[in-house]
């Protein structure tokens, strides 16, 4: 049986964004779970109940959530640990409740400026899924922005890794250490020199701890 992967993308990201990583696990069933198109009206639980929905089933699965979609992962991981083999969490939001919100918006231009580098026509794309679905995108930028995750980080018994680029400018790696120190028995690796989309254009980085 082929392993599992459950991605929870990040903000205005899609399966297009993770190519690299699709390409390099051959054999495995990669699920990207659709939350976006849930999120309409919802609440993070509720979000969170309708994806354990369309995960009906599974079992002994990995999860990653990047940026936004850590929130999410974490959450579904808390509630639902009989589901989850192994979390990852790369450069994961649900802890920047107290920047200001001038020091956000700057910190989210840093980090999108810094991806297109390297993906120039995917942050079009990236784009164009903001726009067409505007109303959901920003209230899931606002979920991000002001969501605490300390309480459901606590509850995360599950396996967990951290994975966390140390030039990101919206999630420093000292707030990645504060998730780390509050899920127990968590491991934490900080990935020098990359950025808050590392695992769209270096997703080795995580490739050796899926093994």
């Amino acid at each position: 049986m082929s392993k599992a992967l459950f991605v929870f993308p990040g903000w205005s990201l899609g399966e297009s964004s993770y190519k690299k990583l699709v390409s390099n696990l051959s054999g495995w069933n990669i699920v990207f779970v659709p939350y976006v198109e849930i999120a309409s009206r919802k609440t993070l639980n509720e979000i969170s109940d309708e994806v354990s929905v369309f995960l009906k089933g599974t079992e002994n699965v990995f999860v990653l959530g990047h940026s936004l979609g850590g929130i999410l992962a974490m959450d579904f991981a808390a509630r639902y640990p009989q589901k989850v083999s192994h979390l990852f969490l790369a450069n994961s939001v649900g802890n920047i409740y107290d920047l200001p919100l001038h020091l956000l918006f700057q910190g989210f231009a840093k980090n999108n400026l810094a991806y297109a580098r390297f993906a120039f026509w995917e942050q079009v794309r990236s784009f164009g899924r903001v726009v067409s679905n505007l109303r959901t995108q920003i209230k899931l930028v606002k979920h991000a922005a002001r969501y605490d995750s300390s309480e459901v980080a606590k509850k995360v018994k599950v396996s967990t890794t951290l994975l966390w680029g140390t030039e990101d400018h919206l999630v420093s790696v000292e707030a990645g250490k504060r998730l780390h120190g509050l899920i127990v028995g968590s491991s934490f690796y900080a990935i020098e020199n990359e950025g808050h989309d590392w695992i769209v254009h270096k997703p080795e980085y995580l490739l050796k701890h899926l093994n």
